[in-house]
C-alpha cells in the first residue's frame, strides 16, 4: 500500500511540474513564401563521417525531367533548405 501511495504521489508531482511546461511549449513561427517551400529538420544520431546526403526531387508538370536539389547537412545533423516551387505541390 505504501508503494502505491508513493507512485501516485510521484505521478501527481510530475503532472503538476510538467503541465505548465507543456502549456508554454511553442512551435517555431510559420513563415509563408509564395512559390517556395522551406524544408527543415534534424537527423538524430547523425555523424558527419557517415556520408549521408539529402536529395529532394520536385516534379515538373511540363518537362518530365527531374532536377534534384541536394540539401547540406550541418555537423549537428540539422538542415534547412528553401525550395522553389513552380506549381502547386502536395507533400506526402
Amino acid at each position: 500500500m505504501l508503494k502505491i501511495k508513493k507512485i501516485i504521489h510521484t505521478l501527481l508531482f510530475a503532472v503538476i511540474v510538467c503541465y505548465p511546461l507543456i502549456l508554454n511549449a511553442r512551435l517555431p513561427e510559420l513563415t509563408y513564401y509564395p512559390g517556395k517551400a522551406e524544408l527543415t529538420g534534424r537527423i538524430l544520431n547523425y555523424h558527419p563521417d557517415s556520408n549521408y546526403y539529402l536529395r529532394v526531387i520536385i516534379p515538373n508538370l511540363i518537362n518530365p525531367n527531374f532536377s534534384p536539389d541536394f540539401i547540406d547537412i550541418e555537423v549537428d545533423g540539422t538542415f534547412r533548405q528553401l525550395l522553389h516551387l513552380q506549381y502547386p505541390t502536395q507533400v506526402n
